[in-house]
């Protein structure tokens, strides 16, 4: 080779290596994760600041967060350029997971859940990271609220009734939810001042502080030896947000007589003709301030002079129980007339024509109830206990039935049944009225129902033959009734017509479901209907129909009308 070929080879390779240097055609510095619309090819990222608008916020809140990337010449990367967001640790809460840069800066929300602690905030491109940290806080106090006492009344220390109550209070933040765990609550008690205290006893009984839990603080109220009123005030530690509760009551916690009631579903069984006819029997009760809620499992014994009865009945939360009677044998005992039924007896013989030795407490049915409790008093200083002097309700020691419906036991002797009685102390002979108050004995009480038949009289007064002149009227008695001289059972109707004649008065009447003492009598009047003509006088037929159970019976009354 010549050396002028060698030159000109040499210089070739220069031109060739000056070229490929001018083009960039080989530059590595296309920047890894720039990417997104107007991310351009050749962009380098030079760096990337993450900043929060706070970096506190209270759970439930939320904080923007912005990532400023540049470029290696401290320009901002073009619009479009994708960032990503991550939290550690995640459970703290949440965050936009990319956003594409405008002017530079990409913006992320974060959600913060509900428990405080710190958690780090990250953005990252193009390999480079920046983080930031934020602190989520409790969120403030809001609100305290009563929300329940339970029970709302209590029985005296000692006297084997329910004598703690829960009262609970609800705590929320300024969002409208539960405060955290923990949140201090102090309780302040206001009562009658018998030894009354909540939470444990300690030297200052009538306070107490606790944490909530799930946004409940509460607090047990324990009773004393007085009665009366209890109210609890609870504050939240370190603030002036407090509630009061309603009042929790401090009982006797025992059944009380004057406040032992009985009552019956139905007052009329016609359980003289048909058997298993039933009536549910009720008892209430409550101690002597008032309170049924102290009584629940409260035994009750009940007992029936006639037909059968449930045994036993427990008192639900109410102070209530109910049992079933039915109409079966025995019936009610033949007892004595008193002065009234043998005055009733002249009466329907004189204007009836009715003679009978019947009456109607031979067709009374007494039920009993009986439980222990203590006897009524009148509480004259209003300290909840009963105090020597106070006037009380003597009752008999031992309950009976009374069979004869005078109010007193009987022993059987003369005309009087002998009534069966409850022996408590067993030494087999009857306990009446001991002249003391008694905090501990039987309290009883009693209902009577009437236990009837069908129709058996079914007459007016006056009878047939009667005549009515012309221009004139003739008034009506009916009597309607059973064998006992009783009213008949609810829905029993009667209806009355006549054939002629003007009728005023009663021509319809059902009987109501009650306890009636003695017959039905209703007053119907006829009258002419044509005075003053010349017509011969005309028969007029009177028609009674009393539908029992569904059957009619019928009574006819003949007389002439002019």
């Amino acid at each position: 080779m010549k050396m002028s070929e060698y030159v000109y080879k040499i210089l070739g390779l220069l031109l060739i290596t000056l070229i490929s240097a001018c083009s960039g055609g080989t530059t590595s510095d296309v920047p890894s994760g720039v990417g997104g619309g107007g991310g351009g090819g050749g962009v380098v990222v030079g760096s990337i600041t993450v900043t929060a608008d706070d970096t506190a916020v209270t759970v439930g809140g939320t904080r923007s967060i912005t990532a400023t990337v540049l470029d290696d010449l401290a320009a901002p990367v073009p619009d479009g350029t994708t960032v990503s967001f991550s939290l550690s640790p995640s459970n703290l809460g949440s965050i936009t997971s990319s956003a594409a840069t405008v002017g530079g800066d990409a913006t992320a929300t974060f959600t913060a859940y509900y428990d405080p602690d710190i958690v780090t905030v990250t953005g990252s491109v193009g390999g480079l990271g920046d983080s930031v940290d934020i602190t989520i806080e409790a969120a403030a106090t809001g609100s305290i609220v009563f929300d329940s006492a339970v029970p709302d009344a209590i029985a005296l220390a000692g006297t084997g009734g329910v004598e703690t109550s829960l009262v609970s209070f609800i705590v929320k933040d300024i969002n409208g939810d539960p405060v955290l765990d923990g949140t201090l609550v102090d309780f302040v008690m206001s009562g009658p001042g018998g030894g009354e205290y909540i939470g444990d006893i300690d030297a200052t009984p009538t306070e107490h502080s606790v944490s909530t839990v799930d946004g409940v603080a509460a607090v047990s109220l324990h009773s004393g030896t007085v009665t009366g009123p209890v109210t609890i005030t609870a504050t939240v530690n370190g603030t002036t947000m407090s509630s009061t509760s309603t009042q929790v009551s401090i009982g006797g916690g025992v059944p009380n007589d004057d406040h032992l009631t009985i009552s019956t579903s139905r007052w009329n069984l016609e359980g003289l003709g048909w058997a298993g006819i039933e009536a549910e029997i009720f008892i209430h009760m409550a101690d002597r301030f008032g309170n049924y809620n102290l009584l629940e499992g409260t035994s009750v014994s009940f007992y029936a002079e006639s037909g059968a009865i449930d045994t036993s009945g427990l008192t639900d939360v109410n102070g209530y129980t109910s049992v079933i009677f039915r109409t079966q044998a025995p019936v009610p005992g033949d007892v004595a007339p008193e002065a009234w039924e043998t005055a009733l007896q002249s009466q329907v013989l004189a204007d009836y024509g009715i003679l009978t030795t019947a009456h109607p407490r031979d067709g009374w049915a007494t039920i009993m109830a009986s439980t222990r409790g203590e006897e009524g008093f009148d509480d004259s200083d209003g300290n909840g206990v009963y105090d020597s002097g106070e006037n009380f309700r003597d009752t008999p020691q031992e309950a009976f039935i009374d069979v004869n419906d005078n109010g007193a036991w009987d022993d059987g002797t003369g005309v009087d049944p002998f009534e069966i009685y409850m022996d408590d102390d067993g030494d087999s002979s009857y306990d009446g009225v001991n002249g003391l108050w008694d905090s501990d004995k039987t309290i009883f009480t009693d209902i009577r129902l009437l236990i009837t038949n069908k129709p058996e009289y079914i007459l007016t007064n006056p009878s047939s033959g009667f005549t009515i002149a012309d221009g004139t009227s003739q008034t009506f008695s009916l009597i309607v009734c059973d064998q006992n001289l009783n009213a008949l059972i609810g829905g029993t109707t009667v209806s009355i017509s006549a054939d002629k004649g003007d009728f005023s008065g009663v021509n319809d009447y059902t009987f109501p479901d009650l306890f009636i003492v003695g017959p039905v009598e209703l007053w119907f009047t006829i009258g002419d209907s044509s005075p003053l003509d010349t017509d011969p006088a005309e028969a007029v037929t009177i028609e009674i129909i009393v539908n029992y159970k569904g059957t009619d019976y019928y009574a006819w009354v003949y007389g002439s009308i002019d």
